[in-house]
């Protein structure tokens, strides 16, 4: 059974307005990320959603057609140039995306279909996938604005104009780049100084060379930081190599590149942010250019050089017993995420915090030990360890996140504490998940030893 992640974005007439014969302002009413199933098209809520307000289709005068999404803060603002490749004639549009803006998801075929009654229905169809999505709009036709009336209704409207997307014509086929945004071989980079940031792509290559330095409007600049997200979902990528010039792989740099297989991080790198390899389920080793004095690689796992932090334990990492060094003090956000093949991991007393989602969607995970030095377990920290069936937390653990132990089914409790101390913020489903209180660590080990 096949699961589609869908960006569904229902759309409202509340300012429809016709600038020209060829240009629609939509209003966004609502947003949802959902799972849908193949089989029986049902949904299932996200807690998930993008900050889309509007969005404006808009033919060029070149014959091309634009799709453009915008959102009041700027931050998820991206547009999309199209051509048109069918036309049923009976009211459906079918369209092939020949560019798209930076930061944009990597929708490649714009489907559109006029339902009646006012209503339009659009399909969004990626290679992959994880960012399919439908936009179901109603609009219709009530006047024709100026450019002037178009500036007036998104200062009044929205606070203020974006000409970036809406002036379509404005594309130079030449240029690579919209102000800061670029888009060169494939690759989306982000102009800060005199440096640039990967910050998205739109090759569908399996193995990617980063280059350590892009050619601008003539000038060359040295490729820094990999950005935020920027090659989030990337299901195609296999293999990427990083230049020796990038001195930052920010947040969720990696997440979710399904088939990305070993990476090795470059002497230059100084600072990782959060779960940057974070549901690559195919990653079995991270390696670390010598030379490099903030990070190390022992064994295939990523740490900071002095190891008190685990950064990233692969997800396909071979092995079933992990015992984390005791000279570790912190397991980060993201470390363990999705760890196919451990069956049960040594926590030593050097730890102090597991941080949220450190440990999510480990699927063999069987049991964990948790020792007297840790005072708190962050936010969804073993959410979704389908077979975790034995927990014990001492009492000097004051502080549990929400969902912690989110869609545990199998999963016992074995608490130090005699009830449940106030600083635990409704980290388990009390239907499904069992708690033991007044346990000692000598009950739980014979618990193990059984599960053995």
């Amino acid at each position: 059974m096949r699961k589609i992640t869908v960006l569904v974005l229902l759309a409202t007439f509340a300012a429809a307005i016709a600038v020209d014969a060829q240009t629609h302002i939509y209003r966004v009413s609502n947003v949802q990320m959902g799972f849908e199933n193949s089989e029986s098209g049902l949904w299932t809520q996200d807690d998930q959603s993008t900050a889309y307000t509007h969005i404006i289709m808009s033919d060029s005068e070149s014959g091309g057609t634009s799709l453009s999404f915008f959102s009041s803060s700027m931050d998820y603002n991206h547009k999309y140039l199209m051509t048109p490749i069918r036309d049923d004639g009976a009211g459906q549009y079918v369209y092939e995306v020949v560019r798209v803006s930076p930061h944009g998801p990597m929708w490649q075929q714009v489907i559109i279909t006029n339902q009646g009654g006012g209503a339009t229905e659009f399909v969004l169809k990626n290679a992959s996938d994880k960012w399919n999505g439908k936009i179901f709009m109603v609009y219709s036709t009530r006047e024709t604005k100026s450019r002037e009336g178009l500036d007036d209704f998104f200062n009044t409207a929205i606070g203020y104009y974006d000409p970036f997307i809406v002036d379509v014509d404005d594309y130079d086929d030449d240029d690579p780049c919209d102000g800061s945004l670029c888009v060169i071989d494939g690759l989306q980079y982000s102009i800060s100084g005199r440096n640039v940031a990967v910050v998205g792509y739109s090759t569908t290559a399996t193995d990617i060379v980063i280059p350590s330095e892009v050619i601008i409007h003539g000038k060359g600049y040295p490729v820094t930081t990999i950005g935020d997200q920027s090659f989030r979902d990337f299901n195609g990528l296999r293999s990427v190599v990083l230049p020796n010039t990038i001195t930052s792989i920010e947040s969720n740099a990696f997440r979710h590149c399904i088939n990305l297989e070993t990476i090795t991080i470059p002497s230059s790198v100084e600072k990782i942010g959060l779960g940057p390899f974070s549901e690559c389920r195919s990653l079995a080793s991270i390696m670390v250019e010598k030379g490099n004095k903030y990070f190390v690689s022992v064994d295939g796992i990523l740490y900071n050089t002095e190891k008190t932090k685990i950064v990233h334990y692969p997800a396909n990492k071979a092995g079933k017993t992990f015992v984390i060094p005791s000279t570790v003090e912190t397991i980060e956000y993201g470390s363990f995420s999705n760890v196919r093949n451990l069956v049960s991991v040594t926590i030593p007393n050097s730890v102090k915090s597991i941080e949220w989602w450190a440990f999510p969607g480990c699927g063999s995970l069987r049991s964990v030990e948790i020792p007297s030095s840790v005072s708190n377990i962050g936010q969804g920290a073993f959410s979704y360890c389908r077979q975790l069936e034995a927990v014990y937390i001492p009492q000097t653990v004051t502080q549990i996140g929400d969902r912690a132990f989110l869609t545990c089914p199998k999963l016992t409790i074995y608490s130090e504490a005699a009830s449940e101390p106030e600083g635990w913020l409704r980290p388990y489903d009390p239907e499904t998940v069992k708690v033991v209180w007044n346990s000692n660590r000598n009950d739980f080990r014979r618990v193990q030893k059984k599960m053995k």
